[in-house]
């Protein structure tokens, strides 16, 4: 259906509240109202300020269309009802149009987001995000997030497939992971969520730390380590059970594709890996970024060569102290 005005709109309520409306007027005015279910997920992605700005133009809209609204007297006969539920509807309408300009608005503004999607073929990919946290992304995934949080009032990013999580800890920020309908929220932890768009169920799975699962309407669980939460999206059931989180996060072991990052990040994912602790003497050292490919196989020296050599750097390697040492040349 075309646009419409608020008098066709108001014609067309006329109609429905008669029973004479066409199937795609009763379909329009349904539409409207079903809008409203989801506008507060719209407006969460909206920053503050730019939320209390619009809020205030919605306002001006309405007040600009309402000269006078007479009291509200009900009574019996719904013919006299019916003036005042048009001077309402007309309200309906306004708020309606503001609501979808506002929607449209921040649809068409992607606000800086940059996707990182994985080829089938590729190993696992090292991701590091604005505030330094790390995701582990496997083949097939893709993840969107925005070029930084600052400004933000919470880290919010979304996944199509699966992905390890290590996230840094901002207790004034948290970090929210959409993924399908389910919606992730952390402080500062490390947890998988594996969501494939095939498939009719998401799972979460706790290695470190706590988290908090929900769908749009409600808190699902809260997670602990070794805890994995599914949630079927046809039923909309969740279920929490006990698991062998390092035999479920055993995929990121495999080879992997470091893309563009620090080597104080990449330190961060080998020591987990290989339970070992690196130090980085210098500052600028920390923050140098490099591209390589970890192999399941490789030993981790090899490695280790191999990315100093990139960043004109040395390492000592103490085996029964368990620590490897990066220093500038």
């Amino acid at each position: 259906m075309k646009e419409i005005n608020k008098e066709q709109f108001l014609a067309i309520l006329e109609r429905y509240r008669l029973g004479n409306a066409s199937a795609d007027e009763t379909e329009l005015i349904q539409s409207y109202y079903k809008a409203f279910e989801f506008e507060p997920d719209v407006l969460e992605t909206i920053p503050e300020l730019e939320e209390n700005k619009l809020e205030a133009e919605i306002k001006a809209h309405l007040d600009a269309q309402i000269t006078y609204l007479p009291p509200a007297v009900f009574r019996k006969e719904s013919r006299k009802m019916w003036p005042k539920l048009a001077v309402a509807a007309s309200v309906v309408f306004m708020a309606f149009a503001s609501f979808f300009i506002i929607k449209n608005k921040y649809a068409a503004e992607p606000n800086g987001l940059t996707t990182v999607k994985q080829a089938a073929v590729m190993p696992n990919k090292l991701v590091q995000l604005p505030d330094g946290s790390t995701v582990i992304l496997s083949a097939h995934s893709k993840i969107d997030y925005p070029t930084t949080f600052d400004g933000h009032l919470k880290r919010e990013v979304y996944l199509v497939g699966q992905a390890y999580f290590d996230i840094k800890h901002n207790p004034a920020k948290p970090f929210i992971v959409h993924a399908g309908e389910v919606k992730t929220t952390v402080l500062g932890t490390a947890f998988n969520i594996t969501a494939w768009p095939q498939e009719k169920s998401i799972s979460v799975t706790v290695t470190r730390g706590k988290v908090s699962v929900g769908n749009q309407k409600r808190t699902l669980a809260t997670l602990i380590p070794n805890q994995q939460l599914t949630y079927n999206q046809q039923n909309k059931k969740a279920s929490r059970t006990q698991v062998n989180a390092n035999k479920v996060v055993a995929w990121k072991a495999e080879d992997l594709f470091f893309d563009d990052v620090t080597l104080a990040n990449a330190a961060q994912l080998l020591e987990e890996r290989y339970s070992i602790n690196i130090l980085i003497s210098d500052e600028q050292l920390k923050h140098r970024r490099f591209t390589s490919t970890l192999g399941a196989t490789e030993s981790l020296e090899s490695f280790l060569k191999g990315v100093a050599e990139f960043n004109n750097a040395t390492y000592t390697y103490s085996l029964d102290r368990k620590q490897v040492t990066f220093s500038p040349k």
